[in-house]
């Protein structure tokens, strides 16, 4: 477990997947179950981290999040990430503007269903290097992700579900393995947040951000029907973090305010949805 991203990027993370909880009711790209990600009527559009830092978030005319820019704490742009939805693909860029010629894609491919089967992803550096993996997902017939496998590193997670709720990702990894655990409270996702994120949280993917935001929208099969509320990761030294959550909602229902806490330490962050 990396720990010292494990806190400091965990909160931005989940602020930026709860814009994909906002997805658009056009069903070209989308899976049509109603448990698949919860709508909602506003969009994040504004997240504020207690230490300056901003994400800005951006919506196409279908209503659907297709770019997000992230601001350094004096006010300098980034990151840029641009999402394309295409008949049968979805495509994620991820530009940096401070690092000239780098760049990440991930092409994903779409099942009948509307869900992603397989990415393609490549990671551009600036001296051309190229360095690029393939991962390929697995569904039960309750359309809840039970199993990944990277083609490339040879690593597969075991994913448990229980009530609805995914209870339990075990990761093999080509060099740790990690046990991980989630506990849920009893407010539904559907009032405004869940959440999927590599190294934090429901760690199942291998080191693409943008792909646990499409897994927030429901490309990835359902999402837990609650909240999360703690999770517990073991790994192989037998080192354990425990992430616990809390959440303030306004009067209309939307989740305002996110709190993470881990080793006695809480990071804030506010929310702004128009």
């Amino acid at each position: 477990m990396k720990r010292l991203r494990f806190i400091e990027t965990a909160l931005v993370a989940m602020i930026l997947s709860v814009s994909f909880l906002a997805c658009s009711n056009d069903n070209e790209n989308k899976p049509e179950d109603d448990n698949n990600s919860p709508e909602t009527e506003l969009k994040l559009t504004e997240l504020v981290w207690n230490d300056g830092r901003c994400f800005k978030l951006f919506y196409d005319k279908q209503q659907r999040l297709y770019k997000v820019e992230e601001y350094t704490e004096s006010g300098y742009l980034e990151e840029t990430g641009i999402i394309e939805y295409n008949e049968n693909t979805i495509v994620v860029t991820a530009s940096f503007p401070n690092i000239s010629n780098r760049k990440s894609i991930d092409i994903c491919s779409l099942n009948s269903e509307g869900l992603i089967v397989k990415t393609v992803s490549t990671e551009i550096y600036p001296n051309g290097q190229e360095d690029s993996y393939t991962e390929k997902y697995a569904y039960d017939k309750n359309q809840q992700l039970i199993g990944i496998q990277n083609t490339t590193y040879n690593t597969e997670v075991y994913i448990t579900w229980e009530n609805g709720n995914l209870i339990a990702a075990n990761r093999n990894d080509y060099m740790n393995k990690y046990n991980n655990t989630y506990k849920y409270t009893t407010i539904p996702s559907s009032k405004g947040f869940f959440v999927f994120y590599d190294d934090v949280l429901i760690d199942i993917f291998h080191d693409i951000d943008y792909l646990n935001l499409l897994a927030n929208c429901g490309y990835f099969g359902k999402v837990p029907q609650n909240l999360l509320a703690s999770i517990t990761i073991i790994n192989d030294s037998e080192d354990t973090y425990t992430w616990s959550l809390s959440y303030q909602f306004g009067e209309d229902g939307y989740v305002t305010e996110i709190s993470g806490t881990e080793d006695n330490k809480t990071y804030p962050a506010k929310l702004t949805w128009d």
